[in-house]
Formats: C-alpha cells, structure tokens, sequence
C-alpha cells in the first residue's frame, strides 16, 4: 500500500510487527508452553491443568473453545467429532451437544441408588423406550 506525503512523494508503508508483549504469558514464553504441551502428549504423559484458561494458554487455545471441545468428547459423538474437525463449528456443535454431555457426565457420576431413583422418577418405560431400545 502506497500513501502520499504532503510534498505528493509516496511512501511505502510496513505492516506493523506484533508486540513481543503477545510472546509472553505471566512472563513466560508462550511458545515454550505449546511445545511442552506438544511433547507431553507425544510421549503420552498426562497434562493436567487447573482450569480451561490455563490449558487454552498452554496449547495457544481460548476458553471458549477448550470448554466446547470438553463438551464435544462428554458427548462421545464419534461422528459429530469428525464433523467439528472438518467442517462444523466447535462452538455451535457444542451448545447443541451439551444437554447430552451432561447427561453422560451425569449417569457415569451417579451411584445406583441415584440410578434407581431416576428411574422411579422418570419411569422405566421413559428410560426404557427413549435410552434402551434405540440403542439396540
């Protein structure tokens, strides 16, 4: 892009570099917090971290989209993953995949006896209809 002076001679003008501010994170390298991350999931070492925020941080991810691709892999949508992957939104899919989740996360987390009170509640015809039998 050209721009003119006040005298008519142009100028080129430069993109402006990022500031190196962005390379750092609570005054570590980010860079450093990505590759660690990459090399332990390459030797299969567990990562844990105490937050989205924090994991987002160290693998150059947001919030937002670490706590929907959480969403997505509650769900255990194979199909709906491979969608996300190639051409869906994570976010979308993930706002119509949560009730799902939870519900999963819900019934893995509960015990029978919380098992059996749902389904006094809901009634076994319900679970048995709309859970069992489309999954035979």
């Amino acid at each position: 892009m050209l721009l003119f002076d006040n005298v008519g001679r142009s100028k080129a003008t430069h993109k402006l570099r990022q500031s190196p501010n962005r390379q750092f994170r609570n005054g570590e390298r980010a860079a450093v917090h990505r590759a660690l991350a990459a090399a332990y999931i390459r030797l299969g070492i567990p990562i844990s971290a105490s937050s989205s925020q924090s994991a987002a941080e160290m693998c150059g991810s947001n919030r937002r989209y670490v706590d929907a691709a959480i969403t997505l892999l509650q769900a255990e949508d194979d199909h709906a993953l491979d969608l996300v992957l190639r051409a869906w939104s994570l976010l979308e899919t993930a706002a119509r995949l949560k009730t799902r989740a939870d519900l999963i996360t819900a019934i893995r987390k509960s015990t029978p006896s919380d098992q059996a009170v749902v389904g006094h509640t809901v009634g076994v015809d319900v679970i048995w209809d709309n859970m069992i039998v489309p999954a035979l």
